[in-house]
């Protein structure tokens, strides 16, 4: 009967001692479990934020994109005139002739003198066109950055979560093969207790 008890004893303390085990083995879970809802919290905040910023940032960027071709078809338009003003140049230079009355001669020049001012506004104004779609593209090269940065925060906010899921479904797995384990042992306990206790019955 002494040695049913020391079985037994020794039985309760192996299957305490890994319940124990599977008991810190639940609060780990439970603890990454809290780490991974924390950090999707965190996490689906920015991603909405980071979301919002990327479709205004994309807005703005068609908006640059617009306005570039508007100023393109505007400069286009104007080296039209530029050209066309060059063509009226040409015909006042040829028609131009000392042996002509002064009057003919003196408009000539004063036709030639507004289309040359004409040009100059013009070819100024393409300059600053030219600028401006400079710039332009500037702000389209920080907008695309910015896009760029979003996109890879979002992505590094997925590798966080991933890391978390990672570690918690390792400690999943741990508890999973430890309660088998458990288990097991635990009915093999049993059964061997109750085998030796019905033996040591029947011999007695």
């Amino acid at each position: 009967m002494k040695q049913t008890i020391i079985i037994i004893s020794l039985a309760v303390i192996v299957v305490t001692a890994f319940l124990w085990y599977r008991s810190c083995q639940d609060n780990l879970a439970d603890y990454w479990q809290g780490q991974y809802e924390e950090v999707s919290a965190a996490v689906e905040l920015e991603r909405s934020q980071f979301l919002d910023d990327i479709e205004a940032m994309q807005k703005t960027d068609q908006e640059k994109d617009r306005i570039i071709t508007e100023l393109k078809e505007s400069i286009n338009d104007t080296e039209t005139a530029i050209s066309h003003k060059d063509e009226q140049l040409a015909q006042l230079e040829a028609t131009y002739s000392d042996v002509l009355p002064e009057l003919t001669r003196i408009d000539n020049l004063q036709k030639q003198i507004v289309i040359y001012k004409e040009k100059c506004t013009d070819l100024q104004n393409t300059i600053e066109k030219k600028d401006k779609i400079i710039l332009n593209l500037q702000e389209k090269y920080d907008i695309q950055v910015g896009i760029a940065n979003a996109y890879r925060s979002l992505y590094e906010n997925e590798l966080k979560i991933n890391g978390v899921l990672k570690k918690n479904l390792s400690v999943l797995t741990k508890q999973y093969k430890v309660n088998n384990m458990v288990d097991k042992i635990k009915n093999a306990l049993i059964l061997s207790a109750v085998g030796y206790i019905t033996y040591d019955l029947v011999k007695d």
